[in-house]
């Protein structure tokens, strides 16, 4: 049987909006590993000012889901490569260290888990 030590459930950044039914649907695909860590990374976190929004409405999803609110980790937002804007204005990669760091601080949990659900 496969193993999964911890889960990355990717969201735009740019999109604004976490359908309930998206949470439904992970839900239903990782259904098979309920003990599993997961990680919501925000992907195209290019605005500093939407980061913190987006954190929150990750995590509101996440509550009205209460079979995968505890499995929630973190939320993380990222810029995988630099976006320029213009000239003189650009998005810097960042949140990648962070990403890792959390991933490798959760794979401990993440394998007891792997075991439980197998």
């Amino acid at each position: 049987a496969t193993r999964i030590n911890a889960i990355w459930f990717c969201v735009d950044g740019t999109s604004r909006k976490l359908f309930d039914q998206t949470i439904k649907d992970l839900c239903a695909a990782t259904k098979m590993w309920d003990s599993v860590p997961i990680i919501a990374v925000i992907t195209k976190s290019y605005a500093m000012p939407d980061r913190d929004e987006n954190i929150q409405m990750v995590k509101q999803a996440f509550a009205r889901n209460k079979k995968q609110e505890n499995s929630l980790k973190a939320v993380v937002p990222v810029v995988a490569s630099t976006f320029v804007i213009s000239e003189v204005a650009f998005a810097a990669p960042s949140g990648i260290s962070e990403l890792i760091e959390i991933t490798n601080s959760v794979l401990p949990e993440g394998i007891k888990g792997a075991d439980l659900d197998i």
